[in-house]
């Protein structure tokens, strides 16, 4: 059985532009606005409307990956 490996990007990775996606499978992708001080603001369209969040670097990855 071979394991699957997921690479953890630092801050100075997490670039404004980039699309990630949900790891749940839900389909949602999310653009990075900015990621500065341990923090990765990202936004979404939901209904014709864009929304915008904040996380932790980490609990950004634990929720959304690179594709």
């Amino acid at each position: 059985m071979s394991k699957q490996y997921r690479k953890w990007f630092k801050e100075d990775e997490i670039k404004p532009g980039q699309v990630w996606s949900s790891c749940d499978g839900a389909g949602i992708k999310v653009t990075i606005v900015e990621c500065k001080n341990n923090w990765v603001r990202y936004s979404w369209k939901e209904k014709e409307k864009t929304k915008e969040h904040e996380k932790t670097v980490f609990a950004f990855q634990v929720r959304y990956y690179l594709e």
